[in-house]
């Protein structure tokens, strides 16, 4: 065995000629430049399927000038030249100087254009075969995707860009590169710097090569979604991604010890363009059983993202109290109805929900390096499944692989605990919204406008999961009621997976309050007393409402009621909606329990 190493080691060196000199080594060569490049070869990359045409031919016979012209971006190009391909670089030309700045000392060329000395300027072959070999890698490629990657188109667009890196403390995102070009800064995380690198130049092409409308490209990645997404929804999505990754990092920057976590979440308000963070929040855990309290002092459910949706719905209370306060009833999200009776948004807010991770359930059936946008088994019993947490676990399980429905005196003797999972209760809110049963005796349902995801992005299953598998079902709802369809995407920016324990704590933040609240996951409650989102604390707080001056939507009075869930009962409309979303998903479980058991779910 280790003669025949050798054989192949001695092939593989270099011949000794007979004069004892050896061959000299062949130099590589360099990589092309932009300036050495064909315009229109940059073009089609990224701007693909442009259509060129002969637009006017001048001179003599045998010295022919054409004129050719291409649109991109709705604008006109033209160049003219001898043969009809230097024209067709030279419009191209033309095309590029409208939306990059080369730097002084570098013009693009049409350096392939004069590789054919034989080119017969009368004859349309090339012109033929040129539109054929961009036909076929349409046909090959997705019509909005580059075989390149986005630092290399960077780095050939954009020569004087500058790259800064640096270390931060977050374990899932350890790197920061920052890009500057032109005066324009553009930032990425990763889990490494190439992982961050990629993501800034993503970052950085999208806002400066795309108009706000045009469809977001693949630069050299795998597609990962099926549908359309415009530059301007993933600009707005990886700003909503960094502001509650950025809020989360200043909030516990001088917490080391509740830095800790591995799921992050948040909820972003936009009015028109700004952008201001609600809530952030971490947690994968539940309640344990033994702590359930019918007095409403613990946290039940404390995953990221339902704590997040309680912290909307304080900020929510917050907001309609400022209504009862003529100062500071302009500053409040909330405006009168037309008829006198209950309040809506007021026009351009509206709320996304950011999720460093696909939320648990039938969102997170996939497998992870399954990059296809075609689910190949869209009928498997699994799909579209209600799934429960399980107290003491990770994951969730099948409603009808559950015993019988959950009962309070079996959980106290040690019945495992179940809740709904978390893409469950996102579907929930499509529908429902996001204020619940008491703040809908005041205002009209809230919906997320958008959800973000940090990692394990998979379009066609997270789609499924929040609203499709009921779209064909749930029809005819009692306005204002309806089925949401948000705009699903993934940030630039993702998140890498990582093996750590899940902390025994949840942390909570809702704007207007100077710290954030540590909530311990086994008991639902702080160090002390119990937490400003528990249910006690939405009693109260909506009490103050039924006795202060707002005109609630319902004929309800604060007097009629002795408990929290009658007054839940009282809010019609709400229930209505709730019974219909209910029957829906009894026809798509194929189970009349199957949602029996979250009727009191909040």
């Amino acid at each position: 065995m280790a003669n025949d190493v050798e054989v192949i080691n001695n092939n593989n060196k270099r011949v000794l000629e007979e004069n004892g000199v050896q061959t000299p080594r062949k130099k590589l060569k360099g990589v092309q430049n932009t300036a050495d490049r064909n315009p229109v070869a940059i073009l089609n990359e990224l701007r693909n399927g442009l259509k060129y045409e002969l637009v006017d031919t001048q001179g003599p016979a045998h010295a022919p000038l054409f004129t050719i012209s291409v649109v991109v971006d709705s604008q006109q190009y033209t160049g003219c030249g001898r043969t009809k391909k230097i024209a067709k670089c030279k419009a191209a030309e033309q095309a590029l100087k409208s939306f990059i700045q080369f730097p002084h000392n570098c013009k693009v060329l049409p350096a392939s254009c004069t590789n054919n000395t034989k080119l017969d300027f009368t004859s349309d072959i090339f012109e033929t075969s040129q539109n054929n070999t961009n036909n076929t890698h349409i046909k090959d490629t997705n019509k909005n995707s580059t075989s390149k990657h986005a630092v290399m188109l960077v780095n050939e667009l954009y020569p004087q860009a500058k790259y800064h890196c640096t270390e931060t403390t977050d374990v899932f995102a350890t790197f920061k590169i920052t890009i500057e070009i032109n005066g324009q800064t553009f930032q990425g995380t990763g889990s490494n710097k190439r992982i961050a690198k990629n993501a800034a130049a993503t970052s950085a092409l999208s806002k400066l090569l795309y108009n706000g409308q045009d469809q977001l490209p693949s630069f050299g990645a795998a597609i990962i979604r099926q549908s359309a997404i415009t530059c301007e929804e993933q600009l707005r999505a990886d700003s909503i991604g960094r502001l509650v990754t950025e809020r989360f990092a200043s909030l516990m920057a001088n917490d080391a010890f509740h830095n800790r976590r591995k799921v992050l979440a948040g909820i972003v308000m936009s009015r028109n363009s700004n952008l201001e963070v609600i809530s952030v929040t971490t947690g994968t855990k539940c309640v344990s059983g033994e702590w359930l309290s019918m007095t409403g002092a613990n946290l039940n459910d404390m995953h990221a993202e339902i704590v997040s949706r309680r912290c909307l719905q304080l900020f929510l209370f917050d907001q309609l109290l400022m209504l009862t306060n003529p100062d500071e009833a302009d500053k409040s999200i909330f405006e009168p109805k037309q008829g006198g009776r209950g309040y809506q948004l007021k026009p351009d807010i509206a709320f996304h929900l950011y999720i460093n991770t696909a939320p648990c359930g039938d969102a997170r059936l996939f497998g992870p390096t399954d990059v296809n946008v075609v689910d190949r088994h869209p009928n498997k019993s699994s799909r579209g499944r209600l799934r429960v947490k399980i107290e003491s676990g990770e994951g969730t399980i099948p409603v009808k692989n559950t015993a019988a429905i959950q009962t309070w005196d079996g959980v106290i003797q040690g019945e495992r605990l179940l809740t709904m999972s978390c893409s469950d209760k996102i579907a929930r809110w499509n529908v429902l919204g996001l204020q619940g049963a008491l703040l809908a005796h005041f205002i009209d349902p809230i919906y997320l406008q958008t959800v973000a995801l940090g990692s394990l992005f998979n379009e066609l299953h997270l789609q499924r999961a929040i609203y499709g598998r009921i779209s064909d079902t749930l029809q005819g709802l009692s306005p204002p009621y309806m089925l949401n369809r948000p705009l699903i995407c993934s940030v630039t920016s993702t998140e890498s997976r990582k093996t750590v324990k899940a902390p025994n704590f949840s942390v909570n933040w809702t704007v207007g309050q100077e710290a954030p609240e540590v909530v311990k996951t086994g008991t639902g409650k702080p160090e002390t007393g119990v937490s400003r989102l528990c249910k006690q604390v939405f009693a109260r707080k909506f009490v103050e409402l039924c006795k202060s001056d707002l005109k609630p939507v319902t004929d309800f009075h604060v007097d009629d009621v002795e408990c929290y869930s009658e007054a839940k009962e009282l809010s019609t409309d709400y229930k209505v909606a709730q019974d219909e979303y209910g029957a829906k998903y009894h026809e798509v479980n194929e189970d009349p329990s199957a949602t029996s058991a979250f009727d009191n779910q909040s």
